[in-house]
C-alpha cells in the first residue's frame, strides 16, 4: 500500500436497516485501502480490500449487513498504515 494521509471515515445511513451502508473515506494520495467490520468485541466479521483509493472523496457501498444481527459494529479502514476506525449501528 502506499503511504496516505487519511483525513476522515464517515458511514451512512448510521443507523442503517437495509442490506448495506456507504463508507465515505478521504485521502490525500491514491492507492489502496482496507476495509473490516468487527464487532464491538473484536470479532473479525468482514474484510474488502480496494484498490481504487483516489485523492480526495471515496464513496465505497459495503454490503455484510444482511448477515449482521442489530447492534453496534466498528467499521476500519487501513491505508498506508493510517487507520480510522467509526461506529456503525445495524437495526
Amino acid at each position: 500500500m502506499q503511504p496516505s494521509e487519511a483525513s476522515s471515515l464517515m458511514i451512512y445511513p448510521n443507523p442503517t436497516q437495509g442490506a448495506e451502508f456507504t463508507k465515505q473515506f478521504t485521502s490525500l494520495v491514491q492507492g489502496e485501502a482496507l476495509i473490516e467490520v468487527f464487532t464491538v468485541t473484536g470479532q473479525h466479521l468482514y474484510t474488502e480490500i480496494r484498490k481504487d483509493l483516489k485523492q480526495g472523496i471515496n464513496n465505497w457501498s459495503v454490503a455484510p449487513v444482511t448477515s449482521l444481527t442489530p447492534g453496534m459494529y466498528l467499521v476500519r479502514v487501513n491505508s498506508g498504515g493510517k487507520i480510522l476506525t467509526t461506529k456503525m449501528v445495524v437495526k
